[in-house]
């Protein structure tokens, strides 16, 4: 926050996420120094009571000094700018670090409201992870026990994934991967990521690392026609997630200029994968209390997942910027084919949706990330075609036009069964009837 000429609007306004008012130099303000610096930043105002009455404070060179004593041991140091304003008041200007996070004696604290606040365990590791500090993925997980912990069906299932030059024993694969490191004689000890991707059961190390997927009746959450709690690897969840979607959304059989049936479903089926392999790929591991959620409704589908985007980044980004909160969970996904290049994940949503006739996808940032793409209307082309009604189209793409028994020829079935298919393709459009009677002949639609 940058000095204002006017005090009396900000004493006016009073205490607030970045002023903070101190009668005197006191053992607090390092907390207030590292809160600012945690935080967005912040003024200290020297020598105004918590009411915002002016009472004045020193300003000689040793409150000075020891203004800057208590910003220097902070941990790190804090850089601070002090200025002496009219009516004695002192204020000390706080700029949000780039090096986060700080912390004084007391601990750590960030802002929130009028107030600075001593973090907990939990909320410093997702400082910590925001800022890049720290990478869960990364971590080596000390309760991990190789080989008792450990499933060797995924980890050859993964390793089939990778080219043939990739070591193929696992002590020497994974930590060529990052994923693993040297432990005790001979054994390894398995990253965090690994874990997710290799271990017997994931969840019991991480409990709410799973994909909730649930389907909803209409466009709210009042009636649940069917729900599943998707565990195992991450890819296992992955693959089963996008299973569910592709069963129960809706699918149109659009025919094309070759007589050939075309699957157009509700929602590309690229962009489907992509939103789901991000949601894994980019959550907050450390956020404990929560999962990934992907949610489908009668007009939309919705996939959220804990911690919003990395610091610094905003929605505009997407698609151009690569941030990754998890960069080693990144790279196995991308190893494996599920990720193709780095920042690229939502430019091939847009093309797709946009191929496929849906509207671009909304997205909401917050402490959890949403996706929503809304649903294309299938409807008018929804024609599901018999396997007989798929030769009557080959062979009037090849004849032009035909008899109701060279159909049943064709077909090598009965004359009224060939007409039965023939009166389902009149009444999709697919085809015309030229004629009446024994000489009736059928051809394709104009544009099919």
């Amino acid at each position: 926050m940058a000095m204002s000429e006017n005090m009396s609007v900000t004493i006016q306004a009073g205490e607030g996420e970045q002023v903070e008012f101190k009668e005197s130099v006191s053992s607090s303000l390092a907390r207030e120094i590292v809160a600012f610096a945690n935080t967005r930043g912040g003024v200290i105002y020297i020598g105004i009571d918590d009411s915002g009455r002016i009472v004045g404070t020193s300003s000689d060179n040793t409150l000075l000094s020891q203004i800057q004593d208590v910003a220097r041991n902070c941990d790190p140091p804090i850089p601070v700018k002090i200025v002496k304003l009219p009516t004695n008041v002192l204020a000390i200007e706080v700029l949000e670090s780039s090096n986060k996070p700080h912390q004084c004696r007391d601990g750590f604290f960030i802002r929130a409201g009028a107030s600075s606040q001593k973090l907990r365990r939990d909320e410093l590791l997702t400082l910590l992870a925001t800022t890049g500090s720290i990478a869960f993925d990364r971590a080596i997980n000390q309760e991990f026990v190789y080989p008792a912990d450990f499933s060797e069906k995924k980890f050859q299932s993964y390793r089939g994934m990778l080219p043939q030059s990739a070591p193929r024993d696992v002590k020497h694969c994974l930590p060529n991967l990052g994923a693993a490191a040297p432990g005790p004689g001979d054994n390894i000890q398995f990253a965090n990521a690994a874990v997710l991707f290799f271990a017997e059961s994931p969840q019991l190390f991480f409990p709410e690392g799973f994909i909730s997927c649930v389907r909803y009746q209409g466009v709210d959450r009042s009636i649940i026609l069917d729900r599943h709690d998707f565990k195992g690897s991450l890819i296992e969840q992955i693959e089963a997630a996008f299973l569910f979607v592709t069963q129960h959304q809706k699918v149109a059989y659009v025919i094309n200029t070759s007589a050939r049936r075309e699957e157009r479903y509700e929602y590309p089926q690229v962009a489907v994968r992509e939103i789901i392999v991000n949601a894994v790929m980019h959550r907050d591991y450390f956020y404990q209390s929560s999962h990934v959620y992907l949610s489908l409704y009668a007009d939309r589908l919705e996939v959220e997942n804990p911690g919003g985007l990395m610091r610094g980044m905003t929605t505009s980004d997407l698609g151009k910027l690569s941030v990754r909160r998890n960069p080693l969970i990144a790279q196995l996904l991308q190893r494996a084919g599920y990720v193709e290049a780095v920042g690229s994940g939502f430019s091939r949503i847009h093309a797709a949706l946009k191929e496929n006739g849906n509207p671009l996808p909304l997205v909401d940032n917050t402490n959890f990330f949403r996706v929503t793409i809304l649903a294309r209307d299938v409807t008018h082309t929804n024609i599901h075609l018999s396997q007989r009604q798929e030769r009557i189209l080959a062979l009037l793409k090849d004849k032009q036009q035909v008899k109701k028994r060279e159909c049943a020829e064709w077909l090598r079935c009965s004359e009224d069964t060939a007409l039965r298919e023939l009166r389902r393709l009149l009444e999709s459009k697919l085809i015309v009837r030229d004629g009446t009677g024994r000489g009736t002949l059928y051809r394709l639609s104009h544009g099919i």
